[in-house]
């Protein structure tokens, strides 16, 4: 049962470990990219390009993108420190641990998420935000270079500009979304435990 427990306790911990540091990863990409997505948009105003619209949406979302991102990050660093300091202590226990240090460290991890629960609930919403922020930025870097042509029926895409830019967005918009829904079930998770242990 303690081995069961601790085999458990120790794949939450470092599953929490791992999307804390992809948060702090992606959401620094998600600030960069924002930032990118300006610069370049700006540039492209400046150079007269005839079509101000995806300029202007591009601006828009990079801005609302890097702010967020910057919320994300700062949120995902808090998160990520104290996460980092339980795992080091289970890391260093003897094997097997007792059953008192297992039940201590159990306890703070609860305390912990009680703790920060609106600091993981903040990760969430902008991992949601920044995601499909960065989806719809690929999206319009995609549209940017597509053509078509409605007398001869023909669409064409520039391959060699699109992937560049695209790609990335749609990895990044992919990892925020997944990052996001793992916080989300994890809170769930620790929210009836937390709830549990009121009751008891």
């Amino acid at each position: 049962m303690r081995e069961q427990l601790s085999h458990q306790f120790a794949g939450e911990l470092r599953a929490f470990f791992v999307v804390s540091l992809l948060n702090v990863v992606f959401s620094a990409l998600v600030m960069a990219f924002g930032i990118q997505f300006i610069v370049s948009s700006v540039v492209a105003l400046a150079e007269g390009e005839i079509s101000l619209v995806f300029p202007a949406i591009r601006i828009l979302l990079g801005g609302a993108g890097a702010m967020v991102g910057l919320r994300w990050l700062l949120a995902s660093v808090h998160i990520f420190s104290g996460i980092k300091q339980l795992r080091d202590e289970y890391s260093s226990l003897e094997d097997p641990a007792s059953d008192e240090t297992l039940t201590g460290l159990i306890i703070r991890m609860i305390s912990y998420y009680r703790e920060n629960r609106e600091t993981i609930q903040t990760m969430i919403i902008a991992g949601i935000f920044c995601g499909f922020c960065v989806l719809i930025l690929g999206i319009i870097s995609s549209l940017e270079f597509f053509s078509s042509s409605f007398s001869s029926g023909t669409f064409t895409i520039d391959i060699h500009r699109v992937l560049p830019s695209a790609i990335p967005a749609y990895f990044i918009a992919v990892v925020s979304l997944f990052s996001a829904a793992f916080f989300q079930k994890f809170s769930k998770v620790w929210d009836l435990r937390q709830q549990e242990i009121e009751q008891a």
